[in-house]
């Protein structure tokens, strides 16, 4: 597996992150501030930051549109750079159709002011209208693999790296699943799937749009013995809500993951909720059987050393693989079953995950969430 693709504009992040302050803001950084409480604190640093921010963006939007050329483009760049940095689409949004409205312009600046369009307008709600941006997206960007476009060529499509459709449709994905909204995911997840992208897209959302299809039917079964020999069976579990996480030890987002899945299996401790984690380490290319073995060990102590408080087996290439069976093609991924065995929810993480687990356990039902499967054919996640 390899560790899923990062954003757009984490870049840009970094070297805001570490440029240097000017001499005014040092000089107020010397003299503290009263505060009573940290949340007094941290709430009055964060609007400060956020109005800054904002107004950043809005008078490097003023200062493109007097700007021609290259220039123009890059400060534009900028605008939506930050934007997508520091979360602020809908700031960035009236710059971004402004830009558009144009016939012409640098590919990647389309891209990323089609990228804060289509984002702002999912933060609304209003996924109908981000879906139809999306497609006009793909429509001008997108490039067949066979013929791709030369650029600069008049009327032809811009020749985007993959990098890019991944960020635009993984942000897109990411935000109709937090919001339950998996009948648009679907339909998102089947655009990339069959459109004329980079086979590497096309396939990380055919995998995306399987897991999603699982949705509302029964998990496949799980048997197996987790690190320290214990058996393990979800059949076992039925009657309880299960979440199932796919993970690795070797990738920092699954790490992350850690501490809150012991603070649920804490929370729900004699309650009917249970969790079980899938280790892929074993699933590495050129892992042999004797590898297996030693990476078990390892395993076991890591776990001992990280206090996780789930039990925890292993997947091995095969015919039994659970990466298969349950359509995993990037990590972290997980799936949260009902007590009926049935799938609820997929890939669900922070307040949602807890809204969905809190949910299932009350026997409550989120109206709308999981719709009739829709057909469709066609770096990041982490890929088997």
């Amino acid at each position: 597996m390899k560790p899923r693709p990062l954003p757009l504009a984490l870049a840009a992040l970094a070297l805001l992150a570490v440029a240097p302050r000017p001499a005014s803001a040092r000089q107020d950084a010397a003299k503290p501030r009263a505060f009573a409480t940290r949340a007094d604190l941290n709430a009055h640093y964060d609007a400060e930051f956020l109005g800054v921010d904002r107004r950043r963006i809005g008078d490097l939007a003023a200062l493109a549109t007097k700007l021609s050329g290259p220039e123009a483009d890059l400060t534009y760049q900028d605008v939506f750079n930050l934007a997508v940095a520091r979360d602020q689409y809908d700031a960035a949004e009236p710059a971004a159709q402004a830009y558009l409205a144009g016939t012409k312009g640098d590919p990647r600046t389309r891209a990323l002011a089609s990228f804060v369009e289509i984002i702002a307008a999912s933060n609304r709600g209003e996924y109908d209208a981000a879906t139809e941006r999306l497609g006009r997206f793909l429509k001008t960007s997108a490039t067949p693999a066979a013929a791709p476009a030369q650029p600069g060529a008049e009327g032809a499509p811009a020749a985007l790296d993959p990098a890019t459709f991944y960020a635009v449709g993984e942000a897109f994905v990411q935000r109709l699943i937090r919001a339950g909204r998996y009948d648009v995911a679907r339909k998102v997840c089947s655009m990339f799937a069959g459109g004329p992208l980079d086979a590497s897209v096309k396939t990380h959302f055919d995998g995306r749009l399987g897991r999603i299809e699982r949705l509302g039917k029964p998990a496949p079964k799980i048997e197996a013995k987790d690190v320290d020999g214990n058996p393990v069976s979800l059949d076992a579990l039925k009657g309880k809500v299960v979440l199932i996480d796919f993970w690795a030890s070797w990738a920092p987002p699954c790490l992350a993951e850690i501490p809150h899945y012991n603070a649920l299996a804490a929370q729900y401790k004699g309650k009917d909720f249970a969790i079980i984690g899938v280790d892929l380490d074993a699933m590495r290319t050129g892992i042999s059987a004797a590898d297996a073995g030693k990476i078990q060990g390892q395993l076991r102590e890591f776990l001992v050393n990280q206090r996780v408080a789930f039990p925890v087996v292993m997947d091995a290439p095969g015919k039994s693989s659970l990466v298969e069976s349950y359509g995993v093609t990037d990590i972290p991924a997980n799936f949260l079953v009902g007590r009926d065995g049935k799938i609820q929810h997929v890939e669900l993480t922070g307040p949602e995950l807890d809204k969905a687990i809190a949910e299932a356990l009350g026997g409550e039902t989120r109206p709308g969430k999981i719709n009739a499967p829709v057909s469709a054919k066609g770096a990041t996640p982490t890929k088997p």
